[in-house]
């Protein structure tokens, strides 16, 4: 009941960790060869697991071979006599036939509270000259030491959230791995992989009360309180959204008569953190002119008698996050965003946080393969074109080269997500800058 099929991609991803925070189990290697149905194949066994505690040395053993109360080693061993014929192998031997692999891999963890391991079967064998997979299950598991046992849902989750999990991922088995920042359950659904990212301080009353035992949730809880989040999955918006917004500025605004006769317009750009209930707090206002604006001050004292916002969601969850927004007065107009005009090319050009090889990592770790596109097969590269804003914030993201509704649907996603680059400069000054960027989606 515990093993699934996982594409080798996904698994990858899913597996990757912050790194081991236990000791780390030495790797033992056993080589066999063995014949069956006429076939000899090469069998391996790849183990890094802490032997020192016999119920994970159980739970190994049956996960792997399906054999009960027996230690990983023994468990292989019973597992070998389902051959017609095995030996230590010779040199000959051993490059002919096929193969049968399984491996433990110790990934993570914290000496007496948990230990988190990828474990996983892989057996080809030769059909007509071809290499032929009869088996690829890979998969994580926790091992929780206090408990000796495996965690399943319902040791990690109340009982609220262990019924939103299964809504996602259905009723397979679920596979975990989590570190000191978040826990991810993953399993395979429809043939496609499904993983839930939870991270503690965003979810603090996901857990149960032994599950936080194995953290110090207390500084847990105060980072949650005291962190702004530049990324977020929808941003805080003025209640009714930004119209209203501009509305309720209209109606309470002083407007400077002389800012109202002037020939030249003047743009504001305005952040501020939206706490988690709502409320504004360090709020600044800069505006594109030199000098002091009156305007500038005025919208400044202004958004402190603002009503509250919706706040900002992650994973889910009300989070702390910083909004930024442009205003453009002109002759007694008021109208949201920099209505200036955006350049191909300045002096210097807008960058991403890291640069190209950063903006790649984060395509790939943002894209959600849309499942319509998955299933019919559909790839390619959609070429999309964007604003990046004075606060280096992406505006009016629209796509001049599609290839299917679902992936121009998600291209513009991912990249309304980004996170704020670094701006561009023309003598010195912040501008908007037009930006061309393409998208690329591959099937594995």
């Amino acid at each position: 009941m515990f093993k699934r099929s996982f594409a080798i991609l996904m698994c990858l991803i899913f597996c990757m960790t912050v790194g081991a925070q236990g000791e780390k189990p030495k790797e033992e290697k056993t080589v066999y060869v063995a014949k069956k149905d006429k076939k000899w194949y090469t069998v391996t066994a790849i183990f890094s697991v802490h032997k020192q505690y016999p119920e994970l040395q159980k739970a190994l053993g049956n996960i792997l071979f399906g054999i009960e109360d027996a230690s990983l080693q023994n468990a292989f061993e019973s597992y070998l006599n389902t051959y017609d014929k095995c030996t230590i192998p010779q040199k000959k031997e051993a490059t002919m036939g096929c193969r049968e692999t399984f491996t433990v891999k110790y990934l993570s963890g914290e000496p007496d509270k948990y230990l988190c391991y990828i474990v996983s079967h892989v057996k080809t064998s030769q059909e007509n000259n071809r290499i032929v997979t009869q088996n690829n299950d890979l998969f994580n598991i926790i091992f929780d030491v206090e408990q000796e046992k495996i965690l399943t849902l319902k040791d990690v989750l109340v009982p609220d959230k262990v019924a939103e999990v299964r809504g996602l991922i259905g009723s397979a088995f679920p596979q975990m791995h989590m570190d000191n920042e978040k826990i991810t359950v993953g399993c395979m659904k429809n043939g496609k992989m499904m993983a839930v990212e939870m991270f503690y301080e965003l979810y603090t009353n996901a857990f149960t009360e032994q599950f936080k035992q194995k953290f110090d949730w207390e500084a847990i809880v105060q980072r949650a309180e005291k962190k702004v989040y530049d990324y977020v999955d929808e941003k805080p918006t003025f209640p009714g959204g930004d119209n209203e917004m501009i509305k309720w500025i209209k109606e309470n605004i002083n407007y400077p008569e002389e800012a109202k006769t002037s020939e030249l317009y003047e743009i504001l750009i305005c952040s501020s953190i939206v706490g988690k209930d709502g409320s504004l707090s360090d709020i600044k206002v800069n505006s594109s002119k030199t000098g002091e604006s009156t305007l500038a001050n005025e919208l400044s004292h202004l958004l402190e008698q603002m009503p509250k916002w919706n706040p900002g969601v992650l994973y889910g969850c009300p989070v702390k996050a910083l909004r930024t927004f442009a205003i453009t007065f002109d002759k007694g107009n008021i109208t949201l965003g920099d209505k200036s005009k955006a350049l191909d090319v300045v002096e210097e050009m807008p960058q991403f946080k890291g640069g190209n090889q950063a903006v790649m990592d984060y395509l790939r770790n943002a894209i959600k393969y849309p499942p319509v596109a998955e299933e019919n097969g559909i790839q390619g590269r959609v070429v999309c074109t964007f604003v990046i804003e004075r606060d280096g914030s992406i505006t009016d993201v629209k796509v001049v080269r599609s290839v299917d509704p679902s992936l121009d649907k998600e291209a513009v996603r991912v990249i309304k997500s980004m996170p704020r680059w670094i701006p561009g400069k023309q003598n010195g000054s912040n501008i908007r800058v037009n930006f061309t960027l393409p998208v690329t989606f591959k099937l594995q």
